[in-house]
């Protein structure tokens, strides 16, 4: 990631913690080499904070249950045995993560690459990994205290065509948009639809209360929001059901799979497709934000918290005998202008008359959605689904690109391109060219010439294996757009 590389991440970490340490802590922390990092053993606690816009991807705070509480007793000015809330220490961690990530959001700003933080989430557990996938940088810092450790591990790339402009400013928004928004119309829908068209799967709602139900090995994907709104989505699936959903997509059998990159590539770009679907949802609602790479969670004994959610709501799904888990804390940034007045009489009644119109909507749009939940309680005759309601999906335009190549260079080089620059390419002479739906490759090409236009010839059509392969290289071309 030669953008971010132009300042120091590693010192403005070891600084960030060295004086939160010193100043709010009244304690010395000590960085160790980075060889030295080994994991933390039993119950631990780790606040991951993730960034969105011109870089991208994750910080995590980690550490263990006793360095986690002689941290907050500091902070609270307490003796350890004597913090009996838990919530107390989730507080705690999240400003850690508030103060080590927005310092090192500010250094990135300062060499030129604007981004924005999201809310921090908490994941505690006694048998759990973390990874955030297909980043440029990977870097594990470790802090000695008193006898305990604090661990601070960053994935971080830069965002596709990062340009040299300023954030975008916070405006205004109207928060009746956001509490109005069907939230169920963006992700739980969007599940359905996505397990029918990409993997030929016919899930429906259900009634588990849930993921806690799930008493074995599990795989979860998180996005988080950032801007206008904040928070994040989580897709959980056991790892079971996340192999069969990869065979589906690859078209082989469970049992061939042997590279767990690609389960986690097809959780990875599973969340994704229902966070975008929301995040365009806010979007159209007035309400800017960006989204976070996924990061995957597996493991067999642990929980995700985002807290302080102005909307949490959870659905469930089943498919025979396995369950997916979709659930969604948002809320609108605090340093958002939320505008909250009167509405005027002329104003009250088109809003009055939108109003009764949206209840007819939404109680046309339940309709299925009881339905299914009715039929996962009792038996009930299946109906197919009206061709014309499928030709509904088949009318969603793609953006199609053709790309000719591509390359990185470092900002100061690219401020010095004028007229008559060379771009040099990675992609060789002759090499066909790379078609993108929705910047996602499913053919290549070659140039031809017809009645004085362009066009191209398709030559090859990727497989579904080489598509994952494709996100695993460059798994969000639409992040941050």
């Amino acid at each position: 990631m030669a953008e971010s590389g132009t300042f120091d991440i590693k010192d403005s970490i070891a600084t960030s913690v060295a004086d939160l340490f010193d100043t709010m802590l009244d304690m010395e922390a000590t960085p160790f080499e980075e060889q030295d990092v080994l994991p933390l053993d039993g119950r631990c606690i780790i606040g991951t904070l993730s960034f969105a816009g011109e870089v991208i991807g994750n910080i995590d705070i980690q550490l263990s249950d006793e360095a986690s509480r002689m941290v907050t007793a500091a902070m609270l000015g307490m003796e350890p045995e004597d913090i009996e809330d838990d919530e107390e220490i989730k507080d705690v961690v999240r400003e850690v993560c508030n103060i080590v990530g927005g310092n090192l959001k500010s250094g990135f700003e300062d060499v030129g690459l604007q981004c924005v933080i999201s809310t921090p989430s908490i994941t505690t557990g006694d048998d759990f990994e973390i990874e955030t996938l297909n980043m440029d940088r990977y870097n594990k810092f470790g802090f000695k205290f008193e006898d305990q450790v604090i661990y601070v591990e960053l994935a971080v790339k830069a965002a596709d065509h990062v340009a040299p402009e300023a954030r975008a400013r916070l405006t205004a928004v109207d928060i009746s948009k956001f509490t109005r928004l069907d939230i169920i119309e963006s992700t739980g829908d969007t599940v359905i639809e996505l397990f029918d068209v990409m993997l030929g799967m016919d899930v429906e709602m259900s009634d588990t209360e849930g993921p806690s139900d799930l008493k074995m090995e599990k795989t979860m994907g998180e996005i988080s929001f950032a801007g206008e709104v904040t928070g994040s989505l989580q897709f959980m699936v056991s790892t079971e059901f996340a192999r069969l959903m990869t065979s589906a997509i690859l078209g082989m059998e469970p049992g061939e799979i042997d590279d767990e990159e690609e389960v986690k590539d097809v959780i990875g770009e599973v969340t994704n497709i229902t966070a975008g679907n929301l995040k365009a949802a806010f979007n159209d609602s007035g309400l800017g934000c960006k989204i976070s790479p996924p990061h995957i969670t597996t493991g067999t004994d642990f929980t995700i918290e985002t807290a302080h959610m102005d909307r949490t709501e959870r659905y469930a799904f089943k498919l025979r005998r396995h369950e997916i888990f979709v659930e969604v804390c948002v809320k609108i940034d605090d340093m958002v202008e939320v505008v909250d007045e009167p509405i005027e009489a002329d104003t009250a009644r088109e809003t009055e008359t939108n109003a009764a119109a949206s209840a007819t909507v939404a109680t046309e749009a339940a309709a299925p959605k009881t339905a299914a939940k009715k039929a996962a309680a009792e038996p009930a005759e299946t109906e197919e689904i009206p061709e014309d309601q499928l030709q509904v999906l088949m009318d969603i335009p793609l953006q199609l690109s053709v790309e000719l190549g591509r390359t990185k260079m470092k900002i100061e080089d690219l401020l010095n391109l004028s007229t008559g620059s060379t771009l040099v390419h990675k992609n060789l002479e002759g090499e066909p060219l790379d078609v993108l739906a929705n910047e996602t490759l499913i053919a290549r090409g070659e140039v031809i010439v017809e009645n004085e236009k362009y066009g191209i010839r398709i030559t090859e059509v990727v497989s579904s294996k080489e598509r994952i392969e494709s996100l695993r290289r460059d798994p969000l071309k639409t992040t941050g757009d």
